[in-house]
């Protein structure tokens, strides 16, 4: 792909790139190829604009996000819009899917059942629950991952894990994640025996019932979401 895509630019005279996403090789380097050049990029990956003017120094397919503190501080309702945000966000922890999770079949927020059996082992211990992501879905929408895929991420994080041992560590895989994933999952529950598996229908309601001591993902909703109910989220 990197090849083929140096050849086309340097023997054609490419124009403008119009492109879906940035996140995958199929389309990445292309779009990386042309920003380097100067050539315009436009994507229609975006779920909230209809078209996006990339730029080198954001080669990304999502919404700039790097200018919200100044875009809000220009709005004159900023209560207005807060109230209207803290209502919507709130619905999140009834079940509810809100515009902001379009894309999930189901919520990490059932209701809480009473009867369920309990998740995490009884005992004083500190408790940290690994959250995955699909691993064939958006790994590189954002800036700055830290690791070139999730496979290596959850590599590193149980290696990582398994060194501490004054620390239960659980894995909660992805509710929606696409298939391929669930035989990822089967093959770390073998190589990491001594890290608890979750199962992916497991509510957050109910993790947060319980209680534990903090939360590792590398980017997702449950960023904002775990410390808006008082627990710290670690991101990669």
């Amino acid at each position: 792909n990197y090849y083929g895509a140096k050849e086309l630019f340097e023997t054609k005279k490419i124009h403008c790139v119009i492109t879906t996403y940035t996140t995958y090789t199929h389309h990445g380097i292309i779009v990386r190829h042309a920003l380097k050049r100067g050539i315009e990029v436009y994507a229609f990956g975006n779920a909230t604009e209809f078209v996006l003017k990339l730029k080198s120094e954001f080669p990304h397919h999502c919404k700039d996000y790097t200018s919200y503190s100044e875009q809000f501080s220009l709005l004159d309702n900023k209560e207005q819009k807060l109230a209207e945000a803290k209502e919507k966000f709130e619905m999140r922890f009834s079940g509810k899917i809100d515009a902001a999770l379009y894309y999930m079949r189901s919520t990490g927020f059932t209701e809480l059942d009473p009867k369920a059996k309990k998740i995490f082992k009884a005992g004083e211990r500190n408790r940290v629950v690994v959250f995955l992501h699909c691993f064939f879905y958006f790994l590189h929408i954002y800036r700055n991952m830290l690791f070139p895929d999730f496979y290596t991420r959850l590599e590193f994080t149980l290696s990582e894990a398994l060194k501490n041992t004054e620390v239960d560590f659980y894995v909660k895989p992805h509710p929606n994640a696409l298939p391929g994933n669930e035989e990822i999952v089967e093959e770390f529950k073998q190589r990491f025996t001594g890290i608890h598996f979750l199962d992916k229908t497991v509510s957050n309601n109910q993790l947060i019932a319980e209680g534990f001591t903090a939360a590792i993902t590398v980017y997702g909703t449950l960023a904002h979401e775990y410390p808006y109910r008082g627990i710290p989220v670690l991101c990669a």
